[in-house]
């Protein structure tokens, strides 16, 4: 069996973020909100038994970006060290620390990073959300899916519905949304219950059936509930709200450098 050809992407992507955790009932907490852009570098590896990715995730501002393209190339160092800057600004866990792998079936059922479920704060990545639809892409066409994610001891299956919108020049436009069941997840003596909640938009290259851009929002929400002296108790332990967007870009990469001049030149023409 031949070995399948790897497809290198980028996306650029753009990141509204509130995040909460709280440790006791009553609590303040620690909250963080904030907006974060960046690079997402992945490749795609499709073969006929499974679909790997191998996706990094570089947080940098607009200066830094906007100054890199004018380059021919600039090295992935330089990148993650200015991700390395942004992120010690960041108390709670969002984002990715480093390459991970995400593996799936070649429909994308069961989406898998580094073979444990999705974090919780990662369902947006491209890729993650939704499986294929089988046969021709024909508006209208509906199908569910779920995705499993990961807080704390928890795991989550979350359900969600897709429905074929309109095709477009950037392929067809799956719209997502979260179907709002609570999943729960039992610890000792305790339950996190997860509510959550997002639609978003994907454009689906129809060759390589990767996104070309997605854009939306989502709001997981655990609480905790337990039993004392009789009594349910609960609070609310931790939250992640979204708003997101990526776009494919196209730039170049190996594994030292990025190659950005078509990336730039796309941009001049848009103005």
């Amino acid at each position: 069996m031949e070995e399948p050809v790897p497809i290198n992407l980028a996306y650029h992507f753009k990141q509204k973020v509130e995040r909460l955790e709280r440790d006791q009932e009553g609590a303040p907490g620690k909250s963080e909100a904030y907006d974060r852009q960046g690079l997402l570098l992945l490749i795609s590896k499709r073969g006929l038994l499974d679909w790997t990715r191998f996706a990094r995730e570089y947080e940098s501002s607009e200066k830094f970006l906007a100054e890199a393209r004018q380059k021919s190339s600039f090295s992935r160092a330089q990148l993650l060290a200015e991700h390395r800057r942004a992120r010690q600004a960041r108390q709670l866990e969002f984002g990715l620390e480093g390459e991970v792998a995400i593996g799936s079936d070649p429909t994308n059922q069961d989406p898998l990073v580094q073979g444990q479920p999705v974090p919780f704060h990662s369902i947006d990545l491209p890729t993650i959300v939704p499986a294929l639809f089988a046969g021709a892409p024909e508006e209208g066409k509906q199908w569910r899916g779920v995705v499993r994610l990961q807080y704390g001891f928890g795991e989550f299956k979350v359900g969600y519905s897709a429905r074929l919108g309109a095709i477009t020049t950037d392929g067809p436009r799956q719209d997502i949304e979260l179907d709002g069941k609570e999943p729960w997840a039992a610890g000792a003596n305790v339950l996190l219950i997860m509510k959550p909640a997002g639609s978003w938009k994907v454009f689906v290259n129809l060759l390589d059936q990767c996104p070309v851009r997605s854009e939306g929002k989502f709001q997981l929400a655990i609480r905790t509930e337990w039993q004392e002296a009789g009594k349910k108790r609960s609070f609310e332990v931790g939250r992640c709200g979204c708003e997101f967007a990526f776009e494919r870009v196209p730039l170049s990469f190996d594994d030292d450098n990025i190659y950005p001049a078509a990336w730039e030149q796309q941009l001049k023409g848009k103005k």
